[in-house]
């Protein structure tokens, strides 16, 4: 379950559901379901974008990444972190 908190992240309240949509158009979070227990090997990822947007689109929103803003080498970490994750899940 992906649940924005616009206090502890420091966003608008209205950017709530834009922060979901990001979180899942970035590959942040990916959407996924599992029916019959836990077997890795049956996840079903529901949703795939057509094409990811930068991680930082989705961290530039949020006032608690403000730090992270001038560090290219820990944004490019992140974002290669978030490719590994998203090729383990087939997109």
């Amino acid at each position: 379950m992906f649940a924005p908190c616009p206090t502890g992240w420091r966003h608008a309240s209205d950017d709530t559901i834009e922060m979901s949509r990001l979180a899942v158009e970035t590959g942040v979070f990916v959407l996924w379901e599992l029916e019959g227990g836990y077997d890795p090997s049956k996840i079903n990822v529901t949703y795939k974008p057509k094409e990811r947007k930068p991680v930082i689109e989705y961290l530039k929103g949020q006032r608690r990444f403000a730090h992270l803003m001038d560090k290219p080498e820990e944004l490019k970490k992140i974002q290669d972190e978030v490719d590994a994750k998203c090729k383990m899940f087939g997109f």
